[in-house]
Order: C-alpha cells, then structure tokens, then sequence
C-alpha cells in the first residue's frame, strides 16, 4: 500500500495548500470549518489505518507510516498530532510536545487573528486540531506546567462550548493544583457524574477542612 499511496495527482503537488479554514457568519455567531479536498481521501483512509495501530500499541509500525505520510506532506498535521499521542503513550513528554506543537503551528496559522468564533467538534475534520489542544493541555498538565495547560483546554471550550472532549472537567482539576478552590469547587460540582471528578472533590473537602 505504502508505494501507491500517491500514485495520484496529488502526489506531485508536495506545496498544495491545504487544508483551509472557511468561516460561516450566522446571526448568532461564526462558526469556523477546517476542510480537506477530496483529493486527501485516500491519505486519510491510510492515516485512519495508522491510528488503530496507535491504539493496538504498535508503535514502531505505525512511527514508520506516519513518517512515510509526513514525507508525501510535511503539513499534514493529523499526522504530526497522532505522533504526538503516540510518545505521550511511551511517556516521552519531551517528544510528544514537540509534535503537538509542530502540529499546532501549522492548523493554527490557518486561523484569522480575528476569528472569535466556534469550531464545532461536529464537524470531523475539526476534531484533529481540538485534539491538538487537548493533546497540548494534556502533555504541559503531566509536565506539572499547569498554567500553560490551562491556556489550552480553555482555548477547546472558546471554541468548542458544547465541550465534546470535556476539557471543564480537566479545568477543575487544574484548579485544583493551583489552589483555586474556588473556581475548583463550581466546575468540579457540575462534574460530579465521572468518578474522577467526585475523587477531586472529595480532596477539595478534604483540604477545605468539610470532612462531613
């Protein structure tokens, strides 16, 4: 498969410039589109087939596929982003934030300064950069940087408010660590349905002296 990959009229294109963001104005409010031509299908058929093994453990097959892809197209940033996942999995920080950020760089340059819209994890070709924000808030959150990791799951639900990858949920925990129970207890008591979220809160209680 890996050869006749793009054995296409996309494979002499190595400069295509794609994919682009497209902004639609509501009345309400812009909601903001990442989209591939149809030109990709083929590349993300195989990408998709690279993921599972990501998630069956084979690393170094898929580290080979996902650098084969980034040959054909340095900017394919789903690529990038699922390296990123991948040495987070092996605990290589250092490497996984390294790709997401690359990953980042590249998604995030194709979003207007301006743009204070949505960008609906509906929509499935925005998923891969809201996972790049949470990849990156999940990589600096295990760094024991929490600040930095609360800039991106904040940045998820600005744009995302239906919070599909329920970044609050992590955003209570940050909270936590920082010692702003406060804010900890609001987000961690509407969170109270997932076991992790009554395990924060019950240290909450715990360091605010509530033991009953």
């Amino acid at each position: 498969m890996g050869g006749k990959l793009f054995a296409n009229p996309l494979a002499a294109k190595k400069n295509m410039k794609e994919p682009i963001f497209k902004i639609v104005n509501t009345k309400s409010c812009s909601e903001g589109y990442f989209i591939w031509s149809d030109k990709y299908d083929t590349i993300f058929d195989y990408f998709y087939d690279v993921s599972e093994l990501i998630n069956f453990g084979e690393f170094r097959k898929a580290d080979k596929k996902l650098r084969y892809l980034l040959r054909k197209d340095s900017n394919f940033f789903p690529a990038l982003s699922d390296l990123g996942w991948m040495f987070f999995e092996k605990n290589n920080y250092s490497k996984s934030r390294e790709y997401f950020h690359k990953a980042y760089n590249i998604a995030n340059k194709l979003i207007p300064n301006n743009f204070k819209g949505t960008i609906s994890h509906d929509h499935i070709e925005n998923r891969h950069y809201l996972r790049i924000l949470y990849g990156l808030g999940t990589i600096y959150f295990y760094s024991h940087n929490y600040k930095k990791s609360m800039s991106f799951y904040k940045s998820i639900l600005k744009y995302n408010p239906a919070d599909d990858l329920e970044a609050n949920f992590c955003i209570g925990e940050l909270y936590l660590m920082l010692k702003e129970y406060e804010q900890a207890e609001i987000i961690l008591k509407e969170n109270l349905d997932k076991i992790s979220a009554r395990y924060n809160y019950a240290i909450l209680l715990n360091i605010l002296g509530r033991y009953t």
